[in-house]
């Protein structure tokens, strides 16, 4: 704890004499009072004194060449720090109305008349030695519980995040563990269609339009086996930083007309209103992996629309920006998934009929792959400055 120092007096006398005789008085009831006392002979002296300390009262000598007592009350109570210090004049002739007046607008509280009578003088001192104490005490206290208050705000603020730490840690595991248990089931469907496939093969009396069904279908769900196994990969590549990009010239309107005339092809976007509305735009990026971002996003509006709903898909030039845009007419996102739709594991509500499955990483593959690109291409940039 921090030693609190004594409050101080400051006597201001151009007389040595009548100087001497005040600090004696003060001086022998100093222990006693805990206060400790300073001089000055003139004016601009008490200043610098002003300017040093602080003071609990000062007894200030109104006649003085120079610079007067006035006067000098008046500098003192220019200065912010200074301008509540309590001032007592000390005056050998009564003073007048007008004196007493003067006095006070310059921010006198008491006069004393010489001779001073030392009881008086005690009792006067003592009050504004006492004032002073507990001002210092309050503005201690002050400070303690400012900073007690910046203790416990920083308390506060390390236990919030450790909640927020721990309910994002119980998110994620909740997440993980849903997670594996949809890639069991998205692994144990083209499995058994497969093994079932293979033990139709082997079996006596099989016509040939059978064997030749069952090979198809395991040929479909093995593929659909490597789709799973290639966004698990791809996925560990992204969020290790080992993604590699074969850039190049592309318009990016044609790469996603290709993409939606395969889902055409291939039946998967049947049940759905598919319109696009894309104008063509020129990026440096890698084919594929463009692919497999608007892929994924399809996938995502496919999966969360119902059959009949409508999915739109476009692009456009926004000033030196390709944009695409992926919108359906689908169940929506809740409020409290939004800030971590982009998060591995995570996946919206399963009590839509989806048919098509998913493994709940295809937001977080395409925001992973698209940082991918962006880093890259800002490191081309800078290193093309450093050139």
């Amino acid at each position: 704890m921090p030693k609190t120092e004594k409050p101080k007096i400051l006597v201001v006398n151009d007389d040595a004499n009548s100087l001497f005789a005040l600090t004696s008085l003060l001086t022998q009831w100093a222990e006693q009072e805990a206060y400790e006392v300073l001089a000055a002979r003139s004016g601009q002296e008490a200043l610098r004194q002003v300017l040093m300390h602080d003071f609990a009262v000062i007894l200030l000598d109104v006649n003085m060449p120079g610079m007067d007592g006035f006067e000098t009350a008046e500098a003192i109570h220019q200065r912010a720090r200074s301008a509540n210090i309590p001032i007592i004049f000390i005056t050998a002739f009564l003073a007048d109305e007008l004196d007493r007046l003067k006095a006070y607008q310059r921010g006198a509280v008491d006069f004393l008349f010489t001779p001073v009578i030392p009881q008086v003088l005690h009792a006067k001192v003592a009050v504004f030695v006492a004032l002073a104490t507990k001002n210092e005490e309050l503005k201690r206290q002050a400070r303690q519980l400012s900073q007690r208050t910046t203790e416990l705000t920083a308390t506060n603020e390390r236990l919030t995040r450790e909640i927020e730490e721990r309910e994002s840690a119980e998110r994620q595991n909740h997440a993980k563990d849903e997670f594996l248990a949809m890639l069991g089931h998205e692994l144990r469907n083209p499995l058994s269609a497969i093994s079932s496939a293979a033990s139709l093969i082997g079996l006596p009396g099989v016509s040939a339009d059978g064997v030749g069904r069952a090979r198809k279908i395991i040929q479909r769900q093995s593929q659909h086996l490597g789709s799973i196994v290639d966004d698990l990969l791809d996925l560990s590549r992204a969020m290790s930083g080992k993604i590699l990009l074969n850039r190049a010239p592309l318009d990016l309107a044609a790469l996603v007309a290709q993409t939606l005339e395969t889902y055409r092809a291939t039946g998967r976007s049947a049940d759905y209103e598919l319109v696009n509305d894309l104008d063509p735009g020129w990026v440096e990026g890698d084919a594929t992996r463009l692919e497999q971002i608007t892929s994924n996003l399809i996938d995502n509006a496919l999966k969360y629309t119902p059959a009949g709903g409508r999915i739109e898909v476009r692009t456009w030039t926004e000033n030196d920006d390709v944009v695409l845009s992926v919108r359906d007419t689908g169940v929506g996102i809740a409020a409290d998934l939004l800030p971590h739709v982009f998060d591995v594991f995570v996946q919206g509500s399963s009590t839509l009929d989806r048919a098509q499955g998913g493994l709940g990483i295809g937001l977080s593959l395409v925001r992973r792959l698209g940082r991918a690109a962006s880093a890259r291409h800002r490191r081309r940039q800078q290193a093309g400055r450093c050139k």
